[in-house]
């Protein structure tokens, strides 16, 4: 009873009866795989822990979402604004913004936060494939605008509005779908048993990828420009937005052995019709 209503609370409100039935589904899920780990007859030594972990990592049901995290969080740090973070000032001061940046900085950090909160509300009705999607693709686009109109019309406050209220929005609609999404599915498209390993490399990659990218950006701003740098991550976003249109399925209402049998099958691409139904 105590795991039943420790689960409930980590699955926020959604009804004492749907979650009794996903609690049922992990114990009988992770009792399947405690019976296929069990030695078979004439084995006269147990696999030891080293070996049973690679064999584990190597299998199709962890190296496939591994991949599509790894592939996802590589285009949600592009567009989710990591690589300007610690250069904002300067980002602020280059778009020519009519107030002190402090305060742009100030409202980035809000419309962030903003975006986290809404993602709550609106994740369960929406689903996290399309939640991903549109934001991935609202991004992308914000960030080619904000390129284009840098780089193509003259500086005027009128510019220097439409770039700011860009940018706060790719900060919004990131915060709202693909940043917390890909932490979401962290927990939910490994198996049971290689959990740990899966989401310990996944998030290891986050931070390392957000490390070089904010590291070797200025040197990225000084080949390129300023704004080439907006119009090469928007760009390489509608790259992301095409992988995932056809790679990322929908997990929500979906058991751990429907997902595990998606990446279990030798194509993962997704029916984009059908989707995992």
């Amino acid at each position: 009873m105590r795991r039943k209503s420790t689960f409930n609370k980590l699955r926020g409100s959604v009804g004492e009866e749907k979650c009794a039935v996903e609690f049922r589904d992990m114990v009988r899920y992770t009792s399947e795989m405690n019976l296929k780990n069990l030695p078979i007859d004439g084995e006269k030594q147990e696999m030891s822990s080293i070996k049973d972990s690679l064999h584990r990592f190597i299998e199709p049901e962890t190296m496939k979402p591994l991949r599509l995290l790894m592939i996802m969080i590589f285009f949600t740090n592009l567009l989710s604004g990591i690589p300007y973070t610690p250069y904002l000032i300067s980002v602020f001061d280059t778009f020519q913004v009519s107030f002190h940046p402090a305060w742009a900085t100030t409202m980035y950090t809000a419309f962030g936060v903003a975006g986290n909160v809404l993602t709550i509300c609106s994740i369960n009705k929406l689903g996290k494939r399309f939640l991903a999607l549109c934001t991935m693709a609202t991004c992308s686009v914000c960030y080619l605008s904000i390129g284009i109109v840098g780089n193509v019309l003259p500086s005027s406050p009128v510019t220097s509005w439409i770039k700011i209220v860009l940018f706060f929005m790719s900060t919004f609609f990131s915060s709202m779908g693909i940043m917390p999404i890909i932490w979401i599915l962290m927990c939910e498209i490994f198996p049971m048993r290689s959990k740990n390993v899966g989401a310990g490399l996944s998030s290891a990659t986050y931070f390392i990828l957000s490390f070089l990218m904010t590291k070797f950006y200025l040197d990225l701003e000084m080949i390129t420009g300023f704004y080439n740098t907006f119009v090469l991550f928007g760009s390489l976003g509608l790259i992301g937005l095409m992988y995932l249109h056809f790679q990322l399925p929908e997990t929500e209402n979906k058991t751990l052995n429907e997902i595990s049998e998606h990446f279990k099958s030798k194509d993962t691409k997704v029916d984009v019709k059908n989707d995992l139904q």
